[in-house]
């Protein structure tokens, strides 16, 4: 019996690793990422981050910031920001902030086929007038190509709160967002709290040869051990 378990517990893990589905990561503040740190999404590893902070008469807090990966839909993860503070412009401050990563399949498989932005949580202050928010976002295949652009942005009067962009599935994208806020007045206050991206892909993607590889191995453990075990007993 022993055996038996051991021998599903290694196609399980197996089965697992041919399906792409990696743990997902808990969260991790934008510094560590900045700092070399990646973090992986079901199937997706988001890595090589750059941040780069531009602001005018303030600086951005990145270890305030959290980033949180969303594993579900399966077929749609991501990441959620939440800014604890870290992305409030006051007055004449304007916050300027450069965030690029890599997005790719743990396996290899060309399935990556869209890319959303989505303005979650945000906030004026009472009197602010003029100040805003905005995100744009451009999207990259791996030699430089653009394959689109998006942008959501809010005023104390108006706001595009999602934007999407579709291409050819790609087994990997390089993604920059580009955030600009402004305040207002001398105190006036414009915060940006939440916003979230996400990588949709292909429902049902053809396994690679390797993941084909490793489910025969898997079975083939799986069948020898049983077999073993009805022979002893």
């Amino acid at each position: 019996m022993r055996r038996t378990t051991i021998g599903r517990c290694l196609l399980s893990a197996l089965v697992l690793g041919a399906m792409g589905l990696a743990v997902s990561a808990k969260a991790s503040p934008l510094s560590d990422l900045a700092a070399g740190g990646q973090i992986t999404v079901v199937d997706k590893l988001f890595s090589n981050w750059v941040v780069t902070d531009n602001s005018v008469f303030t600086t951005v807090d990145l270890a305030a910031i959290e980033v949180n990966p969303l594993p579900d839909p399966a077929n749609n993860p991501g990441l959620q920001y939440v800014a604890n503070s870290a992305l409030i412009a006051t007055g004449i401050e304007t916050i300027i902030l450069d965030i690029a990563f890599d997005v790719s399949t743990t396996d290899g498989s060309v399935i990556i086929k869209d890319n959303s932005l989505a303005l979650d949580t945000f906030g004026f202050s009472l009197g602010n007038l003029a100040g805003s928010i905005d995100i744009a976002e451009t999207v990259s295949d791996t030699a430089g190509g653009g394959l689109g652009v998006k942008a959501v942005e809010a005023s104390p009067f108006s706001s595009t709160l999602f934007d999407s962009v579709d291409f050819a599935p790609q087994a990997s994208v390089s993604v920059l967002t580009s955030i600009i806020i402004t305040g207002d007045g001398l105190t006036e206050t414009t915060s940006l709290d939440v916003f979230t991206q996400r990588f949709s892909q292909l429902d049902n993607p053809i396994p690679e040869p390797l993941s084909l590889a490793l489910l025969s191995v898997g079975f083939a453990v799986l069948a020898l051990t049983e077999r073993r075990q009805k022979l002893k007993t």
